[in-house]
């Protein structure tokens, strides 16, 4: 438990929220305000004479990445390239802002490598976008796709599972596959523990991720060999003895206590529950409804763009 949370984060907490709370107004805003910024970069980057394509690709990528983030939690979006937002504006369908997501990061990996400048550490690498597009994969149940990103990413070579006591202190480190965290402050620092471990960041993409999708992956296509593979992985670095498991319950049973485990707070539990259709078995007791699978449209948004339609049950 968090000593004095605000008002607006236990709302959050026992899904008592509605359109009004202030960190979904933030969350939405904050999010829209950089992909305005990134659209300015674009346009201007548009009109620049020379080799401008990996600095198009690191722009993309990272709107791409914010779009990815409002999608998974907000649903459906309004999505532009303009410098402000329109206002007869409304959200595409779940299939248009998906293929615009893939759009824009599959463009992105014309100007992307797996290797970046030293005094940029917060670059993208190519295997964040794969790793986006398998997380766009796995919610569309496409398991041939979440095995070919996933798999782009291992056979690369470059990344490596480090020892748990040393993830969180090494942003550099071959585990991560991508790190934005410029510092952190309460209440997420006072949420984002992990035991005793010493905690410096938090990670955005991490190599854990990409064995525990490819198992999912390879369970759901059937590929059960490969599903014990990747999942023995990641109990080997996590001092387990390897598992050999038959069945599709007790595969993804064993893919979920490792994802419970070894991505604990770092953002992707809620959004997994809601995936596997998980979510009211676990959050039930807690107040979660099927409503809350996505957070409400902020009432200010909606007052000022009238096109928008709030999410159902809000």
């Amino acid at each position: 438990q968090i000593a004095n949370l605000p008002a607006s984060w236990c709302e959050l907490n026992n899904f008592t929220f509605t359109a009004a709370n202030s960190i979904v107004e933030s969350a939405w805003k904050s999010h829209y305000t950089s992909i305005f910024h990134l659209n300015r970069m674009l346009a201007s980057l548009n009109g620049i004479q020379g080799h401008v394509t990996a600095l198009r690709a690191q722009t993309r990528s990272f709107r791409a990445y914010l779009y990815l983030q409002l999608y998974t939690y907000f649903g459906t979006l309004p999505t532009t390239d303009k410098l402000v937002m329109p206002l007869g504006i409304s959200r595409g369908s779940d299939l248009e802002t998906r293929i615009f997501i893939k759009n824009e990061l599959k463009a992105s990996l014309v100007g992307l490598t797996d290797e970046v400048p030293a005094n940029k550490p917060w670059y993208m690498r190519a295997a964040g976008v794969y790793m986006m597009l398998a997380r766009l994969a796995v919610m569309e149940r496409d398991s041939q796709s979440a095995i070919d990103y996933t798999g782009k990413v291992i056979a690369t070579g470059r990344y490596a599972l480090t020892d748990s006591a040393a993830v969180f202190t090494a942003p550099a480190s071959n585990e991560i596959s991508w790190n934005i965290t410029a510092s952190m402050t309460s209440p997420f620092k006072d949420y984002f523990i992990r035991g005793g471990l010493k905690i410096d960041f938090c990670p955005t993409i991490r190599y854990t991720e990409t064995y525990l999708l490819n198992a999912w992956a390879n369970l759901f296509y059937g590929n059960y060999s490969d599903a014990n593979k990747a999942l023995n992985t990641v109990r080997t670095r996590g001092k387990k003895l390897p598992v050999t498991l038959t069945t599709p319950e007790t595969l993804f049973n064993e893919f979920d206590a490792l994802c419970k485990e070894e991505l604990y707070r770092e953002g992707y539990r809620f959004a997994n529950l809601v995936i596997f259709q998980k979510a009211t078995a676990v959050l039930g007791s807690n107040g979660y409804q099927d409503k809350h699978a996505h957070l409400p449209i902020p009432t200010s948004v909606l007052d000022a763009y009238p096109n928008l339609v709030q999410n159902v049950g809000y």
